[in-house]
């Protein structure tokens, strides 16, 4: 059985990955905080969408060259 301070840790784990979820969905549903939506990524992040189709983005100007077209595209 995981210990009180195991058990906390994972509650605080999850709780961070739940924040960094609702500011990621806050910035994508602005169109325009792109430094809100980057926050949401380290700097060498892998976005990867080749489930859908999609090529894989790697590090913040990848992502945010991904996010500024897919913007752009949405508000025309």
């Amino acid at each position: 059985m995981p210990t009180v301070e195991q058990r906390l840790q994972a509650i605080e784990d999850r709780t961070a990955l739940e924040d960094v979820l609702t500011a990621y969905c806050n910035a994508v549903d602005s169109l325009s905080d792109m430094p809100a939506l980057l926050a949401c990524f380290t700097e060498d992040a892998v976005f990867d969408l080749g489930g859908i189709g999609l090529p894989r983005f790697e590090g913040h100007a990848a992502i945010e060259g991904f996010f500024r077209q897919v913007f752009a595209d949405m508000t025309h």
